[in-house]
């Protein structure tokens, strides 16, 4: 066998030694490759914490958000409320007040009335004014002048049909006030124009007398004519509330009279 030249030695060591420098290299690029990659993968998984922190944090603060919007609403609510209910108080809201009459007893017979105000709401009424007006004597001494389509009164007739004008400070709520002033039970129409601070309304009442039995109904309208509470007692015959009835539909919602002097 040949016998290798101290060169050809020195040549192969040196080979040897850079293939494993190499081999060395690459284990330490590998090693830290690996070094690297686990630095990575923990800063990986806390930027994963962080951002499920954060979207719980972003989650808790929309939830207090929303909560805090539906509170505020809430509150808005209740404000409106109470904003409403103060006015209402103050100007009595839609209320509004009933004419109706308390028959009288005497010696057990019940020949007269007075007058009665009924406040059936849950609110006061106030600055109330009332006018009630026999309408049989304005039916009966109305006319209209030179074929005018107004009706005209005298004042003295005027005068006498208006048998009561009253006025009172303030009727609370769910109470009455009884006018001082007794009438006898007859066959009669009645008209009044009932004011409060908050609205003006039209009674229109009637007694009907029938043999020896009277029966009474009454319509409340607003100034629009709608009817705001109708009062026919639905255990008298048929034929007497329909005539009730139609005796309160034939008493003009808005009663407009030209007044002339005597």
């Amino acid at each position: 066998m040949k016998q290798m030249s101290p060169l050809s030695i020195a040549a192969l060591i040196l080979i040897t030694l850079g293939s494993c420098g190499g081999i060395i290299l690459t284990i330490a690029q590998f090693k830290s490759s690996a070094a690297e990659n686990l630095v990575l993968r923990n800063d990986l998984n806390e930027i994963k914490k962080e951002r499920v922190v954060l979207s719980k944090t972003l989650e808790l603060r929309d939830a207090n958000i929303t909560e805090q919007n539906i509170n505020i609403h809430d509150l808005s609510l209740k404000l409106a409320e109470k904003s409403e209910y103060i006015q209402n108080y103050l100007t009595g809201g839609k209320g509004y007040l009933f004419l109706d009459i308390r028959k009288l007893s005497e010696k057990g017979t019940y020949d007269n009335f007075m007058f009665q105000l009924d406040n059936k709401f849950d609110l006061p009424l106030y600055n109330i004014e009332c006018d009630i007006f026999d309408y049989d004597i304005i039916k009966n001494k109305s006319y209209h002048k030179n074929n005018s389509t107004q009706q005209s009164i005298k004042l003295s007739d005027y005068k006498s049909a208006r048998i009561l004008s009253e006025e009172f400070s303030e009727i609370g709520a769910k109470r009455y006030i009884t006018i001082d002033r007794v009438f006898p039970v007859k066959d009669c129409i009645y008209y009044a124009n009932i004011r409060a601070r908050n609205q003006t309304v039209i009674a229109k009442l009637t007694i009907l007398i029938v043999g020896k039995g009277d029966y009474f109904g009454f319509q409340i309208v607003d100034q629009k004519g709608k009817i705001l509470k109708e009062d026919i007692n639905k255990l008298i015959p048929k034929e007497i509330s329909d005539k009730i009835r139609r005796r309160l539909n034939s008493i003009p919602n808005n009663l407009s009279l030209t007044l002339e002097n005597n």
